[in-house]
């Protein structure tokens, strides 16, 4: 093998290398986590019915933030009944946390919520945005079970029966996506097409 061809190889592979420093080899994990805290600190009194400041939406808000604040979570997004921001119930949060597993981070998923009536049909939706271009968009029905995915792992197992529910989902960031500004929204639909669930999140990797 020739020296250019030698000389060519190597130089081939340093800006392989280099392109993968710059694009895919991710922060630390302190590094990743802190650069997600953009929250604020305080815990805020939660009015209960009856107070004259009492507005369930608020509270609903304000008790999911103190939970995230005392349990010392990095919250990344919420988690709402609805996807109209006049008029939505918050649910639910979204963390980031570190995955003591397989190294890096993963996301955490807290839902509570109350359904009026069992879901046995509807569509699941997602839109990932990666530094504000589109990157990924997909849709499913929210009852097709995929045998290699086990329902500890599922966010949505049908059939949904009505009342309280509370949900505590693990998902996996990938250690292969690029560096970047991550902002997704995912919503689901049920048997009528009424939205009963829709989530959104913005993290930095």
């Amino acid at each position: 093998m020739g020296k250019k061809v030698v000389v060519g190889l190597t130089a081939a592979g340093f800006t392989v290398f280099t392109v993968y420093l710059a694009m895919f080899r991710h922060p630390p994990t302190a590094e990743i986590l802190a650069a997600n805290n953009r929250e604020k600190q305080t815990i805020e009194k939660v009015h209960k019915p009856g107070d004259p400041d009492y507005d369930p939406y608020d509270e609903a808000e304000k008790s999911w933030n103190n939970f995230i604040i005392a349990s010392g979570y990095v919250s990344i997004g919420s988690i709402y009944d609805k996807c109209d921001p006049s008029d939505r119930f918050t649910v639910g949060k979204v963390i980031l946390m570190p995955d003591l597993v397989f190294g890096g981070v993963t996301s955490r998923i807290f839902v509570n919520i109350s359904l009026n009536a069992d879901i046995t049909d509807g569509w699941f939706r997602i839109q990932v945005k990666y530094n504000g271009q589109d990157l990924y968009e997909n849709n499913f029905e929210i009852c097709f079970k995929d045998p290699s995915v086990p329902d500890s792992r599922r966010i949505i197992v049908c059939p949904i029966t009505e009342g309280y529910k509370t949900y505590d989902r693990f998902l996996k960031v990938p250690r292969y996506i690029p560096k970047g500004r991550y902002t997704v929204k995912a919503w689901a639909t049920d048997n009528t097409g009424e939205i009963f669930f829709c989530g959104f999140a913005d993290f930095i990797l």
